[in-house]
């Protein structure tokens, strides 16, 4: 027999939609009769085939991640749209190409990275919690404590074996996901029972995914290095971190999992960080 998640009708906001993982998990919601609000900040293409075969399940919305008024802006006109929005998938992110030591690393590009990737998922956060609020607080004055009580309330951030591991050349991502995963997630899944009693907070962790985002990295091999430590040997694909995305979101399979830190990197231990010829080398330059 197969498993309802309970899914339909629920209102789910995906930042970042149009990327990869955000444009999967958007097909993924909308199978399951979710009625989904897609943030994009410039491009929304890739949007169109989905918004087209779902008109009426679907709501293009635009915002800067990391402008408050944005932000403010942006969640008032899903909440107009579709009503309450039960579930955050906070995907947006962004992971410059370039490699910048942190000794050459300007400030600018410091600030930009942390302000999209970390200021942006708490302003987004923010406000999902305030309309949050808004929603519980009449359903307690009016007295629906069974409908409180059964409330699917559900963040779900998509983080980086970054956040672990670190990146070389890209300490400002690594510092952005880190922030987010140990800091952020774990404060605000003791904080979002006070306002929904069933309310979770949890995060999945990919390492290298096959995204428009990584595809100049994955075509010039960098993300090789990951794959030395990963005994399945391959990146993942959009599609495994939407179905975790899922799994997470629905009070069914994900209602006793708050503050977990999914990881999705096919067993990567790490980053393989030198060759064994750069050793050698090194052993033969000490002698």
């Amino acid at each position: 027999m197969p498993i309802d998640l309970q899914l339909a009708n629920q209102h789910v906001l995906i930042t970042g939609s149009a990327g990869g993982i955000g444009l999967q998990t958007a097909r993924r919601f909308l199978e399951q009769g979710s009625r989904v609000s897609l943030h994009y900040n410039r491009q929304h293409s890739t949007l169109d085939s989905l918004i087209k075969e779902y008109p009426h399940s679907t709501f293009l919305v635009q915002a800067n991640a990391a402008d408050e008024q944005s932000v403010i802006s942006c969640v008032e006109k899903c909440v107009k749209k579709f009503g309450v929005i039960q579930i955050l998938i906070a995907n947006h992110g962004i992971y410059p190409n370039e490699d910048v030591f942190t000794v050459d690393m300007p400030l600018e590009r410091w600030k930009k990275v942390l302000d999209v990737n970390l200021t942006g998922i708490f302003l987004f956060c923010r406000e999902y919690l305030r309309q949050l609020r808004s929603h519980t607080d009449h359903l307690r004055k009016s007295k629906r404590s069974v409908e409180l009580e059964r409330f699917n309330a559900a963040i779900v951030m998509v983080g980086s074996t970054a956040a672990i591991f670190g990146e070389r050349g890209h300490s400002a991502y690594s510092a952005s996901k880190s922030g987010m995963v140990y800091g952020f997630m774990r404060s605000l899944k003791n904080e979002i029972v006070d306002i929904a009693p069933l309310g979770r907070v949890n995060v999945t962790q990919p390492g290298w995914v096959q995204t428009p985002m990584a595809e100049e990295a994955v075509r010039n091999g960098v993300h090789i290095q990951a794959l030395h430590t990963s005994p399945m040997k391959k990146i993942a694909q959009p599609d495994d971190v939407a179905m975790a995305i899922l799994m997470l979101s629905s009070a069914v399979s994900g209602g006793h999992l708050t503050g977990v830190l999914l990881d999705l990197a096919g067993g990567m231990e790490g980053r393989f960080l030198n060759t064994r010829e750069q050793i050698e080398e090194r052993d033969r330059s000490r002698k």
